[in-house]
């Protein structure tokens, strides 16, 4: 059996393309106290801090994924005049030094000195001008601001993690990922109405989770013909149909790298060259992208997947190349991480059930059975869409040739936790028809 190969380009290709995007660093923000250090209070001198055991390790994994580590933090001493501003700056020197001894880096500290209550006849007289409402104590947003400014940062592809409900309002108000940690105050001052991204233990969790999702990889599976779409498809592979003016494929291509995916690979084999020659290494889109011949025998979708394997992470996402969309991967990405199962699918509700493979889910989106379009005695109108995320072990259900659907999720929803979500928001749909087509042609025409 011939063992698959991945093709890297290694040059960039010369064609008529737009400015590359301008790459930016991604972030991870930390809370402070009862995130790196043990709840002490009102702490003023580095002597009362108390670092978490594992802090310094679960820190040194977000350094090697390349993620510039921030701490954010109230610090409203400072308005009690229980210390100053130049105490805190020195507290955070000592604690940077703790850490960078163990092999943790931080690359910055933010703090706001502010408090918003004026009425405290005990605030010694100094400190009564940091009484006041500011843009900068969290939730408000100028710090996390002001760090993508300094440091060229992401904001949307960034994660925050914290202890309160403030730290994750204040995520929402930045629009990056968020996690809640049980240590210091797990969430308990129930300030604000928020629902966290995430729950974990600890920042050693949180930090294992970001190395997960961070190195996430889309496989695309690019291997039809477009028979259907003749004579428009003759000289041209169906993923590189216009769609607005661009092709399909690259429509994927930005999708994925907005959402935080850096690696692509693109499964295919039909005027595969035209694909190839096209995007390059990725370069030009900020993603690294791989290629993989599929061959000239018919695999099918599942044995197409199955040909790279090899060159998975632990965790990937599988498109087809014929499938236009805007969806939102982090929301097929959360829903993975958070129930732990096998895989998540993206469904929707079709009005075509009588031709389509079905899938039933109960109340707590598990899938629990999957019907093929041909069977007689189908129930439902619910049918999956052609967007998956995958652990690795799926590979125990894909077979050398055969479908994805039938011959995997099939199987696989009969064994293991299958987990749907179910798209009502956002434009999904195969091009595989000249109606089809031209329906997603008019819809990215008109949205932009």
């Amino acid at each position: 059996m011939a063992v698959a190969k991945l093709f890297i380009m290694k040059k960039k290709t010369s064609n008529q393309f737009k400015n590359p995007p301008k790459f930016m660093n991604k972030a991870v923000f930390l809370d402070r106290d009862g995130v790196i250090n043990e709840e002490a209070g009102y702490i003023t001198s580095a002597e009362q801090l108390k670092i978490i055991d594992s802090v310094p390790e679960a820190i040194q994994i977000l350094n090697e994924e390349g993620f510039k580590v921030i701490v954010v933090t109230n610090q409203p001493q400072v308005a009690r005049g229980l210390c100053s501003e130049e105490d805190i700056k020195n507290l955070h020197e000592r604690l940077s030094d703790k850490l960078m001894a163990t092999g943790a880096k931080i690359d910055a500290f933010y703090f706001c000195p502010h408090h918003p209550e004026k009425d405290h006849p005990d605030i010694p007289g100094e400190a009564l001008r940091y009484r006041i409402h500011c843009s900068c104590r969290k939730p408000e947003t100028f710090l996390f601001k002001k760090a993508a400014e300094d440091f060229d940062i992401d904001l949307k592809n960034s994660f925050l993690i914290g202890d309160r409900s403030v730290d994750v309002k204040a995520g929402e108000n930045i629009g990056c990922k968020t996690f809640l940690v049980k240590t210091g105050s797990g969430g308990s001052d129930f300030k604000y109405e928020v629902k966290p991204d995430f729950i974990v233990d600890d920042l050693m969790k949180a930090a294992k989770l970001i190395r997960k999702i961070n190195s996430l990889t889309t496989v695309i599976l690019a291997g039809g013909k477009g028979e259907r779409l003749r004579p428009l498809t003759n000289d041209m592979p169906k993923p590189m149909m216009l769609i607005n003016k661009k092709p399909l494929l690259e429509h994927l291509v930005e999708l994925n790298r907005s959402c935080g995916i850096n690696r692509i690979i693109i499964s295919g084999h039909y005027l595969f060259d035209k694909i190839k020659d096209y995007f390059g290494d990725g370069n030009r889109w900020g993603v690294q992208i791989e290629y993989i011949d599929d061959g000239e025998k018919p695999l099918g979708s599942g044995g197409a997947l199955k040909k790279v394997e090899s060159f998975l992470p632990e965790n990937f996402i599988v498109m087809s190349g014929d499938v236009i969309t805007n969806f939102n991967l982090w929301e097929l990405i959360k829903l993975h991480f958070n129930e732990n199962g096998l895989a998540a699918i993206v469904v929707r509700e079709t009005d075509h059930p009588e031709d389509s493979d079905l899938i039933q889910i109960d109340d707590k989106n598990r899938a629990f059975n999957f019907f093929m379009k041909h069977e007689v005695n189908k129930v439902g109108n619910v049918a999956h869409v052609g967007l998956f995320i995958f652990q690795k072990n799926i590979f125990d259900f894909v077979p050398q040739s055969g479908n994805l659907e039938h011959d995997v999720l099939q199987p696989a929803i009969k064994n293991s936790n299958v987990f749907c979500y179910l798209n009502k928001n956002y434009y999904i749909k195969d091009i595989g028809t000249p109606e089809r087509y031209a329906s997603a042609e008019e819809f990215f025409s008109d949205s932009i």
